[in-house]
Order: structure tokens, then C-alpha cells, then sequence
């Protein structure tokens, strides 16, 4: 574990005062140092990152607790929350073990309407009062400041996690590892033959998920012939199972332990390679029986590449209402000794150590 990822707050809550936007939004965003040897990979920030990615000072109010059980100011109630799909393997098994350990604390995931479950979605239907609070592994972006900023909601993000983008191809490929400056050419676009790395005389043919345009996003050439898009992430990895030059890049904790991929080892600029999975690899014969771990040794190393990076936030409504007691208490479970052991079970590198 670096000295970055110790320091990388446990402590850091960030406000977000809508009204006060003039001043600045202030985001935690973690400041990499420990690996100059991945800066190469690190694409140039956009303008609206640059205006509201910045470390703050004021540290989280938040209590926390060594388990569960000793989480303070849970309100009772059914509550429903939203947003990243980044989350889906906390959902499907944290969650769970929240409310065993706290049955008055109900949880209920709503999926929103018309649209691709997502960190904006979440926002969105946190603005509409759908949720009681959301889950974010994006940026909002300056438009929807603005926007919160009209409806007069003030929200707080509490990060508890960070995960890692791992790049998934199809079974029959292959290849085990790509460098990261081919990695950065396939998904700028150009390259676009497996050959070209090495691989077979195949089309590499990319899958992503659709983002919704008022989160930063800094994903290059999503208009490119070679790339289709997708709604949810379990579309994109069928798809990646049913095409033998496919490739998908999500978070390691949702892509790892899959049976009908595998994912890629990655090359950096020192020759070091940073393997994503536990060795050996489990074969898609054993699995499900058996499932590739994720290798948070690695990623959390400061070896990997900083822009497959993401930190997970919980999203509070700031209404003093009992949302915001559910979005705190929610945060408070994540962030506990017990919450964080197990996010790290989960493929999830813990804020706090």
C-alpha cells in the first residue's frame, strides 16, 4: 500500500454548498506521485475536471465505528438509493450484510427510468427525491452543478473506496498481457488489429458502456468505427463472450471474477507487469466453482496506471432530513473497520487503513 493511498482520506468529505459555486466545487480527487513511471498513461485533464478536481482540507464529520453493530445514527426505515454500475458487486453482497447486522435499516436499489443505471442517473433521481441518497464513481459535470445549483440541493460526497479498470477480452485470444502505450492506442483508435500487439490477425472490436454527458468524462474516441456502446455493463461483457477480437474495459471487481472472460495483464513504462487477478488464473472451466480473485497488491501498488483509476463516493443529501441521516449512515457502514475489510473482499482498495 503507497503512503498515498494511507493518506487518501478517510477523513475527506466533500461539501458541496450549490450555493456557493461561485467559490469553487471542491471534490476529493487522491494526488498521484508514487508511480512517475505511469504518467505517460494519465490523459490530459478536461477544463471542467481542472475547475472542480482539487484535494480539500476540511476533514469528514463522520464517526467511525469498528463494525456494523456500532454504527451510530442509523434512522429506521426503508430507503432507496441509486447510481453506478461500479457498485454492483457492493450491492449484491455489503449491502446484504448491512442490513442483516442492522434490520431497521432497510435498503431498496431503483432503477431509474428510461435510462442505463449510472452515476449521473443517480444524481438525477436524487434531484427528483426518488432516493433517499446515490452512488457515484463519475464527476458531475459543471452543467449539472448548475443544475442542482437551480433546484437548490446541496449534497455532500463522502468517498469510501477505489477501484480499478481492467481491460477484458474473449477467452480464445491469445494474449495475456498488453503494454500501456497499447492499451492507450487501442482505445484512442489507433490500433485496431490484434496483430498489431502481437495477437492474432484479428479486428479488435471495442465495448463500452454509454455515459451520460453530464458526468466528466475523459474515455477517448467513443465515436470510433471500431466501438459500440452499451447500456449496462453485463450487455458489454456477453457481447465480449461472444466475439473473439472483443474487448471491454471496466472495474476489476465486477470484470475479474467472471467466467466468460478473462482479463489482461498491463505493461508499464518500467517493464513492470501488473497482473489483476490472484495467480494462477482459474480457467473458464472451473468457474464457477471456482472464481479469479481480484489482485488489489498490484493495483493499489502505484504501479498501475492512474487513469483506471476511480473513487467511489457516497452521495448525501445535504436536507437535514431523514435522507441525509440514510446517505450518512450509509457512509458510516462503508467507512467502519468492518465495511472497509470487506469492500477490499469485494475487489475494492479501502480509503482507510
Amino acid at each position: 500500500m503507497t503512503h498515498q493511498k494511507e493518506v487518501k482520506t478517510l477523513v475527506l468529505t466533500l461539501l458541496i454548498t450549490l450555493g456557493c459555486l461561485g467559490a469553487g466545487y471542491q471534490i476529493f480527487r487522491s494526488v498521484e506521485s508514487a508511480s512517475e513511471s505511469t504518467q505517460e498513461a494519465t490523459p490530459p485533464e478536461t477544463a471542467a475536471a481542472q475547475a472542480v478536481a482539487e484535494k480539500p482540507a476540511e476533514p469528514s464529520e463522520l464517526a467511525i465505528a469498528p463494525d456494523f453493530d456500532r454504527v451510530a445514527g442509523v434512522p429506521i426505515g426503508l430507503f432507496n438509493y441509486g447510481g453506478s454500475t461500479t457498485w454492483a458487486p457492493i450491492r449484491g453482497s455489503i449491502d446484504f450484510e448491512i442490513q442483516k447486522a442492522r434490520p431497521e435499516f432497510r435498503l431498496q436499489y431503483v432503477q431509474p427510468e428510461e435510462v442505463a443505471p449510472s452515476s449521473q442517473a443517480g444524481l438525477e433521481m436524487l434531484l427528483e427525491g426518488k432516493v433517499a441518497f446515490s452512488l457515484a464513481s463519475r464527476l458531475p459535470s459543471n452543467n449539472l452543478l448548475e443544475e442542482l445549483k437551480a433546484q437548490g440541493l446541496r449534497i455532500r460526497l463522502v468517498p469510501v473506496a477505489e477501484s480499478f479498470d481492467v481491460a477484458a477480452v474473449n477467452w480464445s485470444l491469445p494474449l495475456s498481457e498488453l503494454t500501456v502505450d497499447q492499451f492507450n492506442a487501442i482505445q484512442a483508435g489507433k490500433i485496431n488489429n490484434w496483430r498489431e500487439v502481437g495477437g492474432p490477425d484479428l479486428p479488435i472490436e471495442r465495448f463500452d458502456r454509454l455515459v451520460n454527458e453530464a458526468l466528466l468524462d475523459t474515455r477517448p474516441n467513443l465515436e470510433s468505427d471500431n466501438i459500440e456502446l452499451f447500456t449496462t455493463p453485463s450487455e458489454a461483457i456477453r457481447n465480449v463472450s461472444e466475439t473473439p477480437g472483443g474487448l471491454y474495459v471496466h472495474t476489476a471487481a465486477v470484470l475479474v471474477p467472471q467466467c466468460t472472460v478473462k482479463t489482461l495483464a498491463l505493461v508499464n513504462s518500467s517493464g513492470e507487469t501488473i497482473i489483476p487477478y490472484q495467480e494462477p488464473l482459474v480457467p473458464a472451466a472451473d468457474c464457477p466453482a471456482q472464481r479469479n480473485q481480484v489482485n488489489l497488491e498490484a493495483l493499489g501498488s502505484g504501479a498501475y496506471p492512474r487513469q483506471l483509476s476511480d473513487t467511489l463516493y457516497v452521495v448525501i443529501n445535504q436536507n437535514g432530513e431523514a435522507e441525509q441521516q440514510a446517505g450518512e449512515a450509509y457512509a458510516s457502514f462503508l467507512l467502519s473497520d468492518e465495511g472497509q475489510t470487506l469492500l477490499e473482499h469485494n475487489g475494492y482498495l479501502r480509503i482507510r487503513q
